[in-house]
């Protein structure tokens, strides 16, 4: 039941089919449904980037490999979040 009202909320929100191409939800999340070529590019490394991380820095104290994954993200969809640190402020 629960499955059926989000691939309900999917095909409202992002369109028919969405819900069968698991990476057009959150991409399109990011970058919006309509977006082009450079900007759907941009989401999939953006969401990439983050897994990495968790994964090749599973050493790193969470809190700042929240804080710098999530730097590097945005910098993949070219937004800056308000730094959190002063590696991100000084740019």
């Amino acid at each position: 039941m629960r499955k059926q009202a989000h691939r309900r909320f999917a095909d409202e929100q992002l369109g028919p089919g969405a819900w069968n191409n698991p990476g057009a939800a959150p991409r399109a999340l990011l970058v919006g449904p309509d977006a082009g070529l450079g900007d759907r590019a941009r989401a999939i490394v953006a969401l990439g980037s983050l897994s990495d991380c968790l994964v090749l820095l599973a050493d790193t104290p969470v809190e700042e490999l929240r804080v710098a994954a999530l730097d590097a993200a945005c910098a993949a969809l070219d937004r800056r979040p308000p730094a959190a640190d002063s590696a991100a402020s000084a740019r």
